[in-house]
């Protein structure tokens, strides 16, 4: 069977930056010709991405890399390769309890995939065979007219819960003219969003002193032909007077931020490793002073280590206080090899839980109060979805796709990844009500 007979399926698993790499690595398993597929079940090359960032993670990676053995013992499957965070963070304990698997690439080996894949297959290499970059052909997971876009990754910043420094290593940014001619290429595709992401995007450039960073990316950013270019995973030291002057003079970049503050306690910010940020109360104000109206997306972890009755009524009040647009919540999860996980006394897992629930719970409610004011506005959306002869499912520019509120529009609307106006109505938490308006609006 020839190469370009074979099937390859990519399975994602994890963060955005893994999708991203989902993509680029499917770009070039094509450009080497082998066909790709969406099922595992009819493939002849099974790729597992997986993640390993918290032990929920990596058993999740663990269960997808059996179901793809039972393809490659019985099935179509000729190769089942793991690559990612997994083979990172467990080296040889995961070799040894998943012998089924024929290839293993670590966490800074996506590129090599392609090639990889085709020396197993062919027991050859052969230089013709693409390295899966930035720059190269990706096969877009996403509705067409949003993408990714994957500044670089790893991080140094040293807190005491995360295991990414020791999976990923420490900041390594792609080069400015890389990311930028990968931009360029989605733009020409006709994507209209472009969504930066990276462990830490403020942390862009950092690995190079005296080179260009992400204020200098978002300045040539804002000369490429899309709509809107929104921030993810802005670490909150890195927002700078500087940083939101580019914002808001630009005519591209959102005024969307999302920032893991983690908690706003600063006992247990000190604790985290996080208490060199200050009070996440002065980086708000700081984006609302710069920013007009600015969409604020923040994080939280509870159960920290040492998170006291105190601590955690602190972080309900500064939710209830600083009115955040949209808020994520997850339970602290103690990693093995992790500061945090032999600190004492460990927050019981239920009392965790209970914590989390309750804090969505409250910034819901918060939000929908929140969400009122916006009752009136006129604001661009982008049609992701026609449910029917005069509803459509959309997001304003406010909201991230899959991770914030979405926005139901009233009106014929045109096809999905259009961009249009709509006025605001309603909302139901983060949600919203909304009526298409006339082009000429």
């Amino acid at each position: 069977m020839s190469a370009r007979q074979l099937r390859a399926c990519v399975i994602w698993l994890g963060c955005d930056k893994n999708r991203v790499y989902c993509e680029e690595m499917l770009g070039a398993l094509a450009a080497a010709g082998l066909q790709p597929h969406p099922n595992p079940e009819d493939a002849d090359v099974i790729v597992v991405n997986t993640c390993a960032f918290i032990e929920d993670a990596a058993q999740e990676s663990v269960d997808a890399i059996l179901r793809c053995a039972q393809y490659r013992r019985s099935g179509r499957c000729q190769l089942l390769a793991v690559v990612g965070c997994l083979p990172a963070r467990y080296g040889s304990e995961a070799r040894r309890a998943l012998p089924e698997v024929d290839l293993w690439l670590g966490a800074n080996e996506y590129h090599l995939v392609a090639r990889r894949v085709w020396q197993a297959l062919h027991g050859q290499m052969e230089r013709r065979i693409p390295s899966a970059t930035a720059s190269a052909d990706r096969i877009l997971s996403t509705p067409a007219h949003y993408g990714y876009l994957l500044l670089g990754d790893g991080c140094d910043r040293g807190c005491s819960y995360c295991t990414i420094p020791a999976i990923k290593g420490k900041v390594h940014s792609r080069p400015l003219e890389e990311v930028l001619g990968a931009a360029r290429k989605l733009a020409q595709r006709g994507v209209g969003e472009l969504i930066l992401v990276a462990q830490d995007t403020t942390s862009y450039g950092r690995d190079v002193p005296g080179g260009p960073d992400l204020v200098d990316l978002l300045v040539e950013m804002d000369q490429l032909p899309v709509r809107w270019i929104r921030l993810m995973y802005a670490h909150p030291a890195g927002i700078t007077p500087r940083l939101l002057r580019v914002m808001a003079g630009s005519r591209r970049t959102l005024p969307y931020l999302d920032i893991p503050f983690q908690h706003a306690s600063p006992r247990v910010l000190r604790r985290m490793g996080r208490a060199d940020l200050g009070h996440p109360g002065r980086c708000i104000a700081m984006v609302r002073n710069y920013l007009h109206d600015p969409s604020i997306r923040a994080t939280f972890m509870v159960g920290h280590p040492g998170e006291g009755w105190e601590d955690f009524l602190a972080l309900l009040a500064f939710v209830r206080r600083f009115r955040l647009d949209h808020v994520g919540v997850f339970a602290f999860s103690p990693e093995e090899g992790t500061a945090a996980a032999r600190m004492r006394p460990q927050v019981p897992v239920a009392v965790r839980e209970r914590r989390r629930r309750r804090l969505i719970r409250q910034a819901w409610q918060v939000a929908h109060r929140a969400n009122r004011r916006l009752v009136g506005m006129i604001a661009e959306a982008v049609v992701e979805e026609i449910i029917s002869d005069g509803l459509a499912r959309g997001r304003i520019w406010r909201q991230a796709p899959e991770v914030d509120g979405i926005t139901y529009i009233f009106g014929r609307c045109p096809t999905p990844g259009t961009f249009v106006k709509v006025r605001v109505v309603g909302n139901h938490g983060y949600d919203l009500f909304a009526e298409l308006l006339p082009p000429s609006c």
